[in-house]
């Protein structure tokens, strides 16, 4: 039964959680591309390409079973979201860039994400049984990702004040509905996620703690400066996993796919609490250096 209520819950969350996004943005968070387009360019570069193929290195030298190692693919197509831009935040990232990378995402998300899907479906887990991918289904995932982002964006245009008084309700209501269908799947999947903790805990910090490292030293070895860095590394290493959830339990109709997502969603947070830890440190010594 709990599986039937997930195949709607979670789409329904994705949905309202993508509108709450749309609030924030706006269009010159579209046109900022041009005034920064090195650090977009290669953000977009590491999300669609570098990351998911290291992660396909991962996957492929640790011999996951294939439902494991789609479930870290999805997950590493996943774009960034709303958490991303309050760890910017707190880490002394650019959020105005973001924002721009939150907008941009979205909409390749629409052509790199099926994509990424489908060739980790094709190539980990062949003709397997257990893994139907549903195109319909899957675009379905899609319009949820762009089409309430555009409706967000269209009701903080038309109506100035609203995004202001809905910000907190839909930051805690968000993150209230992330683990929420978390929590739900890991009672109702509670032996398949006892199984994927051991099997993937280490699996998922690796995942997390490279995609923070790449995220910020592909941007800062290319010049890019450190609060752009700094927000590269969170948008492209804290993956939006209500959009992984989601994409299990409809287009791939596998829950045991969901696991790696879960299991990422509780442990990224010790990498991303390192990352902070140590943005905040350079911060503190970049202030008197610069004094002097």
């Amino acid at each position: 039964m709990l599986t039937e209520i997930m195949i709607v819950a979670v789409p329904v969350a994705l949905g309202i959680i993508m509108f709450g996004l749309g609030l924030t943005l706006d269009l010159a968070d579209f046109v900022r591309v041009a005034r920064m387009p090195r650090a977009v360019g290669l953000a977009l570069l590491c999300q669609v390409i570098v990351v998911p193929l290291l992660g396909l290195g991962v996957v492929l030298a640790l011999r996951l079973e294939p439902l494991a190692a789609v479930g870290v693919m999805v997950l590493l197509a996943s774009p960034g979201g709303v958490l991303a831009n309050l760890l910017s935040h707190l880490a002394g990232g650019d959020v105005a860039l973001n924002l721009t990378l939150t907008a941009v995402n979205a909409i390749v998300a629409v052509v790199s994400l099926p994509v990424i899907v489908q060739l980790s479906v094709s190539y980990l887990a062949g003709d397997s049984p257990e893994i139907g991918l549903q195109y319909d289904k899957l675009f379905g995932v899609l319009a949820l990702v762009v089409v309430p982002v555009l409706a967000g964006m269209w009701v903080r245009r038309r109506f100035p004040g609203f995004p202001e008084r809905a910000d907190r309700p839909f930051r805690v209501g968000t993150g209230v509905m992330v683990m929420v269908g978390v929590a739900a799947s890991g009672v109702q999947y509670h032996s398949l996620l006892a199984t994927g903790i051991v099997a993937l805990g280490g699996v998922c910090l690796l995942i997390g703690s490279m995609s923070l490292a790449v995220g910020y030293w592909v941007p800062k070895l290319a010049g890019v400066p450190r609060p752009q860095s700094i927000a590269c590394c969170m948008e492209i290493g804290v993956h939006n996993v209500a959009v992984a959830l989601a994409v299990a339990f409809t287009a791939l109709g596998n829950p045991a796919i969901a696991v790696a997502p879960i299991v990422y969603f509780v442990v990224v947070l010790v990498p991303v609490g390192v990352a902070l830890a140590v943005f905040r440190v350079g911060e503190r010594r970049a202030v008197p250096a610069a004094e002097r």
